[in-house]
């Protein structure tokens, strides 16, 4: 886990109505593994994922405390008249189903969706032997 990522591919996709399209950076520790092409068909389907799903953020550890709270208080609202023992369950289990929906790393992969994202690069880190993480991601949409 202490190994430098100092390696990887970028990939990108426009989807065929060219309204949205994305980039991924996803990086590894050597170009052995950036070069190989399941590696760099991993990013493209990612890239791929990253514009129908619209993730805002990589992984949960990304959401700023701000917006977490922003999130909280969205959700409190809604479970003031729970009783009170019960709240803080309701509330926890509220903001990690919204939290699936805008963390990559959480979402269902749309060509799986037995699969989570995060199940989809640690296969790839067991099957290559190395680390492996997605750098960056931005979707565009001209909508």
């Amino acid at each position: 886990a202490d190994r430098e990522l100092g390696a990887g591919t970028v990939a990108s996709y426009i989807h065929s109505t060219k309204e949205v399209g994305s980039v991924v950076v996803l990086r590894s520790e050597t170009d052995f593994v950036a070069k190989n092409d399941e590696f760099i068909k991993l990013a493209y389907d990612l890239a791929m994922h990253v514009s129908a799903a619209n993730p805002q953020y990589v992984k949960r550890e990304d959401v700023e405390a701000q917006k977490l709270e922003a999130i909280k208080e969205m959700f409190a609202k809604e479970i003031a008249d729970k009783p009170e023992a019960l709240r803080e369950q309701i509330l926890s289990g509220k903001v990690d189903a919204y939290l699936k929906n805008i963390v990559l790393m959480e979402q269902e992969f749309i060509k799986d969706p037995e699969k989570k994202i995060k199940d989809l690069i640690d296969g790839a880190s067991q099957k290559f032997g190395e680390r492996i993480e997605v750098g960056q991601m931005m979707r565009f949409s001209a909508r």
